[in-house]
């Protein structure tokens, strides 16, 4: 990746941390997520990414909701804001979409707090594998749904389904999640599990270049493989989640806030 793309990727992260500041928000780690983080990216492609912020003493005391909100940028990128207990909580779901924050190069991390992001950090995998199977039923879920929504008509894909009769993005990630639920089942680490083995044919079906006919029978067959990855791991998989790991994130959300509450600095 060059040297002009990650300065194009880091001066994207960089306004929408100043765009959050402006808008009230105060926060701590932002990472970027989405196409860039798997290099099936184009030209076409929004940067979008995931921010985390900490609850007011106030807002603890009060048993306020914690933040949970979409902020959508004029250009049309947005930016999940995420309170960090509520974060947490996306990790322990293993939900895909909020564990490559921990995965991506490209984050900006408040300087007082990166101790914290960098234990977190350094114990991504084993958070990415609090819960093997509910990391499988999650993203298999989300693959299904995708397989099943590439002709369903929205504002996001209306565009797209008048001129492709389908919606290729949803019909690329529904084969990145087949891809993910089959490697991470394999044994690889998180970080290879997200990262496409193929990434010049996932951007082909992605432009749009599959006929309707065929785009309709690979989302078929994709369903047919991810239903019956999650059947082999409810049979095969134990249910159980790494009590150790849930300690550690408590600990150190623990910290974070104690730092927080105690010394006043975000």
């Amino acid at each position: 990746m060059s040297a002009k793309y990650n300065e194009y990727i880091s001066k994207k992260l960089q306004s929408h941390h100043d765009e959050l500041v402006k808008q009230g928000f105060s926060p701590i780690y932002i990472a970027l997520v989405g196409s860039q983080n798997y290099g099936i990216d184009t030209e076409d492609s929004d940067v979008d990414t995931k921010a985390i912020v900490l609850p007011t003493l106030r807002a603890v005391a009060a048993n306020e909701r914690p933040v949970s909100q979409t902020v959508h940028f004029d250009n049309g990128e947005q930016c999940d804001v995420k309170d960090i207990r509520e974060m947490v909580s996306c990790w322990k779901k293993q939900n895909i979409n909020f564990l490559e924050v921990l995965f991506t190069d490209y984050y900006i991390v408040h300087k007082m707090y990166a101790r914290f992001f960098k234990l977190l950090r350094d114990h991504r995998e084993e958070i990415a594998h609090y819960d093997p199977l509910r990391a499988i039923m999650s993203s298999g879920a989300q693959g299904v749904n995708k397989c099943k929504a590439i002709e369903h008509v929205s504002p996001a894909s209306e565009e797209k389904i008048n001129k492709y009769g389908y919606d290729p993005k949803q019909l690329c990630h529904a084969i990145r999640m087949r891809e993910y639920c089959q490697r991470y089942i394999d044994g690889c680490s998180f970080a290879d599990c997200i990262d496409p083995v193929d990434k010049e044919y996932l951007i082909y079906v992605k432009q749009g270049n599959l006929l309707l006919e065929i785009a309709r029978e690979i989302a078929k067959i994709e369903k047919e493989h991810l239903e019956e990855l999650m059947d082999y791991v409810k049979t095969f998989f134990p249910s159980e989640k790494n009590e150790e790991i849930d300690e550690f994130m408590t600990d150190v959300v623990c910290q974070m806030l104690e730092y927080y509450f105690t010394s006043g600095v975000i």
